[in-house]
């Protein structure tokens, strides 16, 4: 790519460092994560805008599997039947986060950049019905539920929008948006523990395992009057959250922000029809659109 739109690109972007607390990503990472320092989004062409605890401490035994049914190839982050057999692990005394203060932080800079994708998306919503930008980023910011502000900009986006276009934008969503939207949800959402047998790791549950193993835990105090107490647990329901895993799902992240730019430029009406063109053509032709958008097509002619 070359020609006086993507100088202009390259001269307003930079290398953002995440700031971990002990230290930057490794090398290998540092250059995936480039933003545009002054312009907000739309990156191509020639036209830019500027601009929950039980109250216990409770330590988890691990016992043999009955299933992998957990896994999911979506979750790059692995079992921990898949990665080592521990003794103990600690669940419910608040120290997770503290213990490994490295994670933490990566792990709220996940969450985080979540919070810039749902700006991005509630924008480009906004962008699709420009006749009334106000009311629609009012109606997407009042919905607080994400499926839901997906079907709206899935709405939109159909409704306005060639059928080649809304394929495109469609793809998007399906094969970046979603994935990440569902990481992060385990971040924000599931329950933390942690075991000094996995020194570099945090581990992560679903909350219901969680609450099961929390209920032990009451019915076992009630009897014993111990404030700490040890159960069973099913190794491949848990996750094992290392540096590594955290720093994919920031590059996801940081990556579904770029294209949803693209996905901007591709709309923009401040935008020449030649660079509305230039931002779809550029957003077709990456990757995860790509195998998308092929399997759409598959799917329309099966049926």
């Amino acid at each position: 790519m070359s020609g006086p739109g993507y100088e202009a690109i390259q001269s307003r972007t930079r290398i953002i460092r995440c700031a971990y607390l002990k230290g930057s990503l490794p090398m290998a990472h540092q250059g995936s994560f480039v933003r545009l320092q002054s312009g907000f989004f739309f990156a191509l062409a020639t036209t830019f805008i500027s601009e929950c605890g039980f109250g216990v401490s409770s330590r988890f035994l691990q016992r043999p599997l009955k299933s992998r049914a957990f896994h999911r190839v979506q979750f790059a982050m692995q079992p921990l039947s898949r990665v080592k057999r521990i003794q103990q692990s600690r669940w419910g005394d608040h120290q997770a986060m503290i213990v490994r203060p490295l994670l933490a932080t990566k792990v709220a800079q996940c969450v985080a950049e979540w919070a810039e994708i749902e700006n991005h998306l509630g924008l480009l919503l906004a962008l699709l019905l420009h006749a009334n930008e106000k009311a629609a980023l009012s109606m997407f910011s009042s919905v607080e539920n994400r499926a839901a502000q997906l079907r709206m900009l899935h709405a939109a986006a159909e409704s306005s929008l060639t059928p080649h276009h809304f394929d495109v934008l469609e793809s998007l969503i399906t094969a970046c948006v979603r994935p990440v939207m569902k990481e992060r949800d385990k971040l924000a959402h599931w329950c933390w523990g942690y075991s000094d047998e996995l020194p570099d790791a945090l581990l992560l549950t679903e909350p219901s395992n969680k609450l099961r193993g929390m209920l032990q835990v009451s019915h076992i105090q009630a009897n014993t009057g111990s404030s700490n107490s040890t159960i069973a647990f099913e190794s491949e329901k848990i996750l094992v959250i290392r540096s590594g895993d955290l720093d994919r799902l920031y590059e996801k992240s940081t990556r579904v922000q770029t294209l949803l730019r693209m996905a901007m430029g591709s709309v923009w009406t401040a935008n020449t029809a030649q660079g509305r063109d230039a931002n779809l053509q550029q957003l077709s032709s990456e990757p995860e659109i790509q195998e998308a958008l092929t399997r759409r097509r598959e799917a329309r002619q099966k049926t």
